[in-house]
């Protein structure tokens, strides 16, 4: 049996300098408001997924999530605010419950709406169809 071995390929990815540059500024600009994001959202939710504090770490993942889009240079379109007024409702409505399977759907209803505004805001989707959105939100899922 004769043995066959093959030879193993090593392949280099050279980024551009400039690319680096930019990468380097977007980690010096967000690393600290990214820990401090992490930090307060952690204090707000840890084992809590009901109480008074949901809406306010919703507030701050909007509030997050704004000082990024700015930071990139990408400025929050005005009609983001549709995602922002469901995120905030849905927030509240985990506060005002206790049932398990709402605050699950209001989580989930959140999370979507989140990557909803993300999408809206970093691509043109004046165009999109609803296929075109879910695809694209599982596609970032």
């Amino acid at each position: 049996m004769e043995s066959n071995t093959e030879k193993l390929q090593y392949v280099i990815c050279t980024e551009p300098e400039e690319e680096k540059h930019k990468r380097a500024h977007h980690f010096e600009i967000l690393a600290l408001p990214t820990v401090l994001y992490a930090l307060i959202f952690t204090i707000l939710v840890y084992e809590n997924y009901s109480g008074i504090t949901v809406p306010i770490a919703v507030a701050a993942t909007i509030i997050y999530c704004n000082y990024c889009l700015e930071k990139l240079g990408n400025m929050p379109k005005q009609d983001s605010r549709v995602y922002v007024i469901g995120m905030l409702l849905l927030g509240v409505s985990s506060f005002l419950t206790g049932n398990e399977f709402i605050i699950f759907c209001n989580t989930v209803g959140n999370v979507l709406l989140l990557i909803c505004m993300l999408l809206h805001n970093f691509y043109d989707d004046s165009k999109w169809g609803f296929g075109r959105y879910v695809n694209a939100v599982l596609c970032a899922v």
